[in-house]
């Protein structure tokens, strides 16, 4: 189950990466000002991915824990289910941290750059 949860953490990371590079790509193609748009993606794909790696990896590792301190775990299908809900309230979890976190990083790097 980890190297699962690793191996779709890792293919959205690199989704998210596509796309904002295709984002700044257009932009440059448009004429635009593609320079201060790289910097503020990158920004926010930073803080954003940094903040859901962490969250979600701590959500997943307590609700884990707490599941088999539980007993739950060992309870064939019942525990089969509690944690795919460990698993999805995790991936909610880093998912919404995340996406904050990259909104923050995007309006800080805005406001440096104006600042400039």
């Amino acid at each position: 189950m980890g190297k699962l949860i690793n191996g779709l953490g890792t293919a959205t990371i690199v989704v998210d990466g596509v796309f904002r590079t295709t984002e700044v790509m257009g932009i440059a193609e448009d004429g635009g000002d593609w320079m201060r748009a790289g910097a503020r993606e990158v920004t926010g794909f930073g803080l954003g991915t940094a903040a859901g790696l962490y969250v979600g990896k701590a959500t997943f590792a307590g609700g884990t824990l707490l599941a088999v301190n539980a007993g739950l775990t060992l309870a064939g299908p019942v525990g089969w289910v509690l944690l795919g809900g460990v698993f999805a309230v995790s991936l909610t979890a880093g998912y919404f941290a995340g996406s904050k976190l990259d909104e923050l990083g995007q309006n800080g790097a805005d406001w440096i750059m104006r600042s400039l």
